[in-house]
């Protein structure tokens, strides 16, 4: 069996193959479509078309990114994700392309052995129209630190003799006003802390504190844009998940992002102590979009065998719809089950998966509008208004053999 290598994107790991199988546990396929258990929390839903895999991919039922996977031959493939793509060959990665309306920006190939070509205006165009402001920031950091290394250590008449793409007017001035006041608009709230591991309770305090500070001066018609950060004991800083988009109310899903996130990372991140939490925000105008979690659906559970499964008929109640095709939905119940239901006339067949593994599988039988029958192992359970109203058992029961008939007795 081949083993997989993966891809870091964006704290993600996407295993480098175009085999659906190779991903993770097989859930569910129905035709050409994989429904793929990648880890603990991550789903990916697949769907081969042609010699192309359109991929998306699920953390807790919130769909994170999307992907395309063109095959070019047996052993090289092109990932594209949003504005970036990645060439894969014998499982390696051997060029990053940079795309915009212009065309693309190669920003690293294997093959080459010269110092890579590229606009300095293409470059711009992208960190524009970026959707990854943190990328974008350190790519253009990474711009201005290159052209003043060319313009100060390398000698004028060299600097004037490079490709009219990188002259200093196509830098533009605009261009770097621009990058200035974007550095301007955002700040930085330290807390510094006596060196401890880092806990939900520390967190806790230092976003009310922060909370309070910013959101006190927002209007409603306003919110920020925040990344998180750590400093460690020993001075170096990590950045917890990606940015986040959000309003005054959103303060108890900010706390949870950052728990589920320090959760997923190495024991390194849960053992080494900390010197200061830096909450690096900035005030855009308008309400981000409205946040949607497993936590605020006011879902109805029946609990059994440890296992919470949902009272309802209609497969949206179930959690956040994943996917859905004619009559077959994958609904995400909680961070680590998954429901697979397909609606037949008056039933629903469902499927329910703990971390890819199928823990049940049972049948809900309509009988009205207020009332079904779930069938469930040998149980029968009758739910009115979506409240337990019966519970029948099918148990097998021996029969009574008939007495066999005595000996007449002789006198």
């Amino acid at each position: 069996m081949t083993k997989i290598r993966y891809q870091n994107h964006s704290h993600y790991k996407l295993p480098i193959t175009t085999n659906p199988l190779d991903y993770g546990k097989l859930i569910e396929q129905i035709g050409n479509k994989y429904i793929i258990q990648l880890n603990t929390f991550n789903i990916l839903i697949i769907n081969e078309k042609d010699n192309e895999n359109l991929v998306k991919l699920f953390r807790k039922g919130e769909l994170i990114f999307e992907f395309k996977d063109c095959i070019i031959s047996e052993k090289r493939f092109i990932r594209t994700i949003e504005d970036q793509k990645y060439t894969f060959e014998n499982n390696r990665l051997i060029s990053t392309e940079i795309l915009n309306a212009s065309g693309s920006v190669i920003i690293w190939n294997s093959n080459n052995i010269t110092p890579l070509k590229f606009n300095i205006d293409s470059i711009f165009d992208w960190i524009d129209n970026s959707k990854d402001p943190l990328k974008a920031f350190l790519i253009w950091e990474l711009c201005i630190i290159l052209v003043f290394y060319i313009i100060f250590e390398i000698l004028p008449d060299q600097f004037l003799n490079i490709d009219n793409n990188l002259t200093l007017a196509s830098m533009s001035a605009g261009n770097i006003i621009k990058l200035r006041k974007r550095i301007l608009n955002w700040i930085d709230i330290k807390f510094n802390i006596k060196t401890q591991v880092f806990n939900k309770d520390l967190l806790k305090t230092k976003l009310n504190k922060f909370w309070l500070e910013v959101f006190e001066e927002l209007s409603d018609n306003q919110h920020i844009w925040l990344l998180f950060r750590l400093q460690w004991s020993n001075g170096e800083y990590v950045t917890i998940g990606k940015l986040q988009k959000l309003n005054k109310e959103d303060k108890d899903f900010l706390l949870n992002y950052i728990i589920d996130e320090m959760e997923d990372k190495s024991e390194f991140y849960k053992t080494n102590s900390i010197q200061s939490m830096i909450f690096s925000y900035n005030i855009k105008k308008g309400r981000s979009k409205e946040k949607v979690s497993l936590d605020n659906l006011n879902l109805r559970y029946q609990d059994f065998q440890h296992h919470k499964l949902p009272i309802s008929m209609n497969p949206l109640k179930y959690g956040l719809l994943i996917n859905k095709k004619d009559n077959e939905f994958t609904i995400q119940i909680n961070d680590t089950n998954l429901a697979l239901i397909i609606q037949e006339d008056n039933k629903n067949i469902v499927k329910i998966f703990r971390k890819g593994v199928k823990v049940y599988e049972y049948i809900d039988i309509k009988i009205n509008d207020s009332t079904f029958i779930r069938e469930l192992l040998n149980k029968k359970f009758t739910f009115i208004n979506n409240e337990l109203a019966l519970l029948t058992i099918d148990k097998k029961v021996k029969f009574i053999k008939s007495l066999k008939k005595g000996r007449k007795s002789k006198r």
